[in-house]
């Protein structure tokens, strides 16, 4: 919603429109346009994001380029937890059976590692075999394969509740990450146990190597500590988050932390609620409320220099961070809900890299030169390769645009160079489905620039990219909705210095003091209308013609205007923005107000009474039909005093009133009596006692 506009003037130069105009275009994604037609703009980072990317990226500019390709490989499982590239195979842990999944081309195998909900963690040990962990517990299995044989035997048990990450130690065995403690464990081919080091927090939620030493964050205190082969445990850093689900060590020895702020605790505790409740879900008492579940992670990518100084290079709310690997010198994280491909690279601005159709990027996996390889997705499990090549060409569809009514989409235009195609769709609703119009290509005189005509009030557009040196920094589409008419919400008439009922006399104005309240959705210059005509006549009178005013107020002088009643009318239009078949009006009006510059009459007389007593009668009238709201008297210029109506309530054009005045003593004596009406004129009356 636009508020109404006032105080631009009638005219405008020309110099100051085009100023105003390339202002909007440049400051803004979204450039309102009076007179119901604006410009959506959708530039940078945001609203690129927004949009749907397939085999393209938002780079560190903001800018939309080709991006990768993957190969897609539907694994038939709901969640991953882990995965692990060994040749050209893919192992990824998954639930909700105890199941480790091992892909192979277009082969997916199944292995059953008996009982229990998930597989948490998987790790190469040795040539053609791998250790996985097995939740609830901490039970380690190794897989072996050997041509299309597959072995699954035990290798140990650990002293724990769950294993959370495993690493290969590079001679067979595996390093352990736990929780229910928080511990590091190594364990040898052979199934031996040993506790490396106990951490002082309650989960080991991920692990990496850093030469001999090994790298852990913890949850939910959100620690980073460094283990020796000896045990020596020395605390990296204490992270405002909660949670630590991924780290990567750069060639210059600072860490790229992948961490998650929840105050439930982060996703192994939720996760071990989540079984102890379907072991045996707590009693809810009858009328009571189930516990509620953890809330959504607030999701940050922070840079640790070795310094200890720390840069957030990504953060976004209600967005957890659900895996991290190293790419180039940079990392790539994949997210949730949305499965989407998030890189950073400290010292620039973190990219989209990636838009993958499933919930959640679980897990992602880097080739052995440091760079993305895979990703492995969740609801349902799905193994993207990364592609060599882009097998189609990349495209980028914007978000949903709403003209918040049915509008004109008209000249589209994009800015940048290899754009090779132009779609647009429409419809009636938010989400896009069958009742919307299919996908339309659009041409025009020049690359990038193409009429629409589109009908709709929700509208997309889907850009298809050159795959080599394409980029596009910006998209601009004009619309024009239909005119929506201003909004009158209230107005008034008021008289400055009206006295209160019972009130001492103002200074009675003939100023009426006219405020209106007025919005206008489309933001479009307003044009005002205020008509007066007295009670019973039909017709009306312009105290103001068709004027842009500063603001939604007038002051009408009444002063030369006859007494009575009038009707007064203001009416607003947005004529100040459109043409006059699209000028649309609204009005509102106060009915019976009264003008009354006229004081009141005043009478009054005294005399004593058979007691001897002076007495005061005075009687006010207003010759405007109007009412008296008070008399008083001053007797021989002492203080004023206020008189009663003789029926008890001034209600009335005349009232009379009295006073028994027994200080006047024998003697001549003066009094003045004023009356006052509702709209503050004052009437006067003197009279003298012999």
């Amino acid at each position: 919603m636009h508020a109404s506009t006032y105080g631009r003037g009638a005219r405008r130069s020309l110099a100051l429109g085009l100023l105003v105009t390339l202002a909007l275009a440049t400051s803004a994604p979204h450039s309102a346009w009076a007179g119901g037609t604006e410009e959506v703009r959708l530039a940078g980072a945001s609203d690129f994001g927004d949009g749907k990317l397939a085999r393209a990226l938002v780079d560190d500019d903001g800018v939309l380029r080709p991006g990768p390709a993957f190969e897609a490989v539907d694994v038939g499982a709901p969640t991953a937890w882990a995965a692990v590239q060994q040749g050209d195979a893919t192992w990824i842990a998954t639930g909700n059976d105890a199941q480790l999944m091992r892909v192979q081309g277009k082969d997916v195998k199944t292995i059953d590692l008996g009982p229990g909900l998930l597989v948490t963690a998987v790790a190469v040990a040795g040539e053609g075999g791998v250790v996985a962990a097995v939740f609830p517990g901490a039970r380690l299995v190794r897989v072996d394969v050997r041509g299309d044989n597959v072995s699954v035997a035990p290798l140990a048990a650990l002293p724990a509740e769950h294993v959370w990450a495993l690493a290969g130690d590079g001679k067979g065995g595996v390093v352990a990450a736990t929780g229910g403690p928080a511990a590091v464990y190594a364990v040898d081919g052979l199934g031996t146990v040993a506790r490396r080091a106990e951490l002082d927090d309650d989960h080991a939620r991920c692990l990496t190597a850093d030469g001999d030493t090994w790298l852990v964050g913890t949850s939910p205190k959100g620690l980073v500590a460094r283990v020796a082969k000896d045990g020596t445990v020395a605390i990296v850093h204490d992270f405002e988050e909660q949670e630590i689900v991924g780290i990567v060590r750069r060639t210059d020895g600072s860490l790229l932390v992948a961490a998650n702020a929840d105050d439930a605790g982060g996703n192994a505790q939720a996760v071990e609620n989540l079984v102890k409740q379907m072991e045996g879900p707590p009693p809810t008492a009858p009328g009571g409320k189930a516990a509620p579940r953890p809330g959504l992670q607030d999701g940050h990518i922070l840079h640790l220099e070795a310094s200890g100084v720390m840069t957030v290079l990504w953060q976004e709310k209600k967005v957890a961070v659900l895996g991290l690997t190293v790419d180039g010198d940079g990392a790539v994280a994949g997210t949730g809900p949305g499965a989407r491909l998030v890189r950073v690279e400290p010292g620039h601005a973190a990219g989209v890299l990636g838009d993958l159709p499933e919930a959640e990027a679980s897990v992602v996996v880097s080739s052995g030169e440091g760079r993305l390889s895979s990703v492995v997705t969740s609801n349902p499990v799905v193994l993207h390769r990364r592609l060599a090549k882009l097998p189609e060409p990349p495209t980028w569809t914007s978000d949903v645009l709403d003209a918040e009514a049915v509008a004109r989409w008209g000249r589209l235009r994009v800015e940048g160079s290899g754009v090779t195609g132009l779609e647009v769709r429409g419809g009636s609703v938010d989400e896009p489905d069958d009742s919307w119009s299919a996908w339309r290509k659009v041409t025009g005189s020049t690359a990038g620039v193409a009429d629409t005509a589109l009908d709709a009030r929700f509208a997309q557009v889907r850009i298809t990219l050159d795959a080599g040196e394409a980029e596009v920094r910006a998209v601009s589409w004009v619309r024009q909705g239909p005119n929506r008419p201003p909004v009158l919400s209230s107005f008034e008439v008021n008289v400055p210095g009206a006295p209160k009922d019972g009130g001492p006399p103002s200074d009675a104005s003939p100023k009426r003091e006219l405020k209106w309240k007025v919005d206008d959705a489309d933001g479009d210059d307003l044009v005002t209308r205020i008509e007066v005509r007295r009670a019973g006549v039909a017709r009306w009178h312009a105290l103001v013609e068709d004027e842009e005013l500063p603001k939604p107020a007038w002051s009408w002088d009444t002063s030369g205007w006859p007494d009575g009643l009038y009707d007064v009318k203001v009416i607003v239009s947005d004529a100040g923005g459109n043409d006059a078949a699209r000028t649309r009006t609204a009005d509102m009006t106060v009915l019976a107000h009264r003008v009354d510059n006229t004081a009141p009459r005043v009478e009054a007389r005294l005399e004593r009474d058979g007691e001897g007593t002076l007495v005061l009668r005075a009687t006010a009238t207003d010759p405007a039909d109007g009412r008296i709201v008070r008399l008083r008297y001053s007797l021989d210029g002492k203080a004023w005093r206020v008189l009663a109506a003789d029926d008890g309530l001034f209600d009335e054009p005349e009232e009379s009133a009295q006073a028994r005045l027994p200080e006047a003593k024998d003697g001549p004596h003066d009094v003045v009596v004023q009356a006052v009406d509702a709209l503050g004129n004052v009437g006067a009356a003197a009279a003298t006692s012999r």
